[in-house]
């Protein structure tokens, strides 16, 4: 679970800011709070980023999803710059201002230890870096380990067996000045459960979907095809079922964005039992020959009978449901952890469809519940304290000097229990709404 998280120096954000899903005072929805005894903590299952255009609620995503590719990106190169973007319209910042942008998580592992992990980069330097196992007092927190301005310079927790400490002393000679200590150790097969957790957490529970996120439509064929179709057709979609349809290779191709059938191709005469699917297109080998394949949607005539259709042919919204019901049903189920943080959830889809399934979501959390939902919204439709509490509601804001602020609705003070919340949103009182001067006719 993300108990947390910091940033500070990073696009529209100039100073540190904080995230958090940890439960407040409110007494509303205690039903779905989820229980961490072990370390005396009440965590929250959902939170809703709300703000205008352009003031900041895409660049805590990418924020996360940056972190996300820097621990865990391959193909690390000695020579290459951080992607790290900084702040940038601060007037009082000299030129070739090397202020280092910070990032700070608190998690939940899955061998239910809280950690706390944090970098601090520049575009050509990590500058610092540390790892602590938390204990359920704070006199019980271990350093596992700990890197200094000097990069070179990592402090490793002394409990450590010697031959362990002795591994992890020679792959800290090894790491590049712009390499996380962390990233390069699991490269280097490290066997420490910290790293590892730690590592494993960022690299498959934290899942960030953008609007331009797709998911392999044959895994859901194999893995969950039936539900998420009476899920779309409960939802209105007219959609029954999917199929597959044989095409050409040459005709699949044209479907792939450049380069992807080159690299099929390829790959495939390298290793004729793979599969390679891309989206609604999947290629394989057969009796010497490339294969190709297209899944389509299936709706009912009339008269009742099935009618295909190529998912193309499906409206966005349609699509968009289609890419977010299996996250939907991941983080609903009993055993699961991910984190999904969702970049404008309502993108082309009804008020109507995105409730259905946030309430749906919302319904299958208890306090066993290990999994959470993030995202950001323009639909004030949800901002209503029958579904969110107050604590579970963000809202992004962009002052006069560019920068952003992220704050809860629970650091308001006036907003009450019976408070029509998306009223006073639109009123201006709560911050993130555009100051829209556009008046009259053009």
């Amino acid at each position: 679970m993300l108990i947390d998280f910091s940033f500070s120096n990073w696009k529209s954000f100039r100073d540190k800011t904080k995230f958090s899903m940890q439960a407040g005072l409110e007494k509303q929805h205690k039903e779905r709070v989820a229980c961490i005894s072990k370390y005396d903590l009440n965590m929250l299952t959902v939170s809703a980023v709300y703000g205008g255009n352009a003031s900041g609620k895409s660049n805590f995503v990418q924020a996360l999803e940056f972190c996300k590719e820097f621990i865990c990106g391959e193909g690390f190169k000695p020579e290459k710059t951080i992607p790290v973007s900084s702040f940038r319209t601060d007037e009082k910042k000299k030129e070739g201002d090397t202020s280092p942008s910070c990032f700070a998580f608190t998690i939940l592992a899955d061998n239910d230890i809280v950690y706390e992990y944090a970098f601090s980069v520049t575009r050509k330097h990590v500058l610092e870096e540390s790892l602590v196992r938390c204990g359920t007092k704070q006199s019980d927190d271990t350093f596992v380990f700990k890197r200094n301005h000097n990069h070179d310079d990592v402090e490793l927790d002394h409990a450590l067996p010697t031959k362990e400490h002795e591994r992890l002393d020679y792959i800290k000679e090894g790491t590049h000045s712009n390499q996380l200590f962390l990233t390069n150790a699991i490269s280097q097969k490290v066997k420490n459960e910290d790293f590892q957790v730690v590592y494993n957490w960022f690299r498959n529970n934290l899942i960030i979907l953008t609007p331009e996120s797709t998911l392999s439509l044959w895994h859901l064929r194999e893995k969950q095809s039936h539900k998420i179709c009476s899920i779309l057709s409960q939802l209105d979609t007219g959609i029954n079922n999917f199929v597959e349809s044989k095409i050409s290779p040459e005709e699949a191709a044209l479907l792939c964005p450049p380069g992807f059938w080159n690299f099929v191709k390829a790959r495939l005469a390298e290793k004729p039992t793979a599969v390679f699917p891309l989206n609604d297109i999947r290629f394989w080998m057969e009796k010497d020959e490339i294969k190709a394949a297209r899944l389509e949607t299936v709706h009912k005539s009339i008269r009742g009978k099935g009618v295909r259709f190529s998912l193309g042919e499906e409206s966005d919204g349609t699509r968009r449901a289609i890419d977010l019901i299996p996250a939907f049903f991941e983080i609903a189920a009993k055993k699961s952890r991910g984190v999904f943080v969702v970049d404008e959830i309502d993108r082309s889809m009804h008020t109507l469809m995105i409730q259905a399934l946030v309430q749906a979501y919302l319904a299958s959390c208890n306090e066993n519940t290990r999994a959470q939902l993030a995202f950001t919204t323009h639909d004030v439709m949800l901002m209503d304290q029958d579904i969110f509490r107050r604590d579970e509601i963000w809202v992004t804001e962009r002052q006069c000097d560019g920068q952003s602020n992220l704050r809860s609705f629970a650091e308001f003070k006036d907003v009450r229990k019976d408070k029509k919340l998306r009223k006073s949103y639109l009123q201006g009182r709560m911050g993130g709404i555009p100051n829209i001067s556009l008046h009259g006719s053009f």
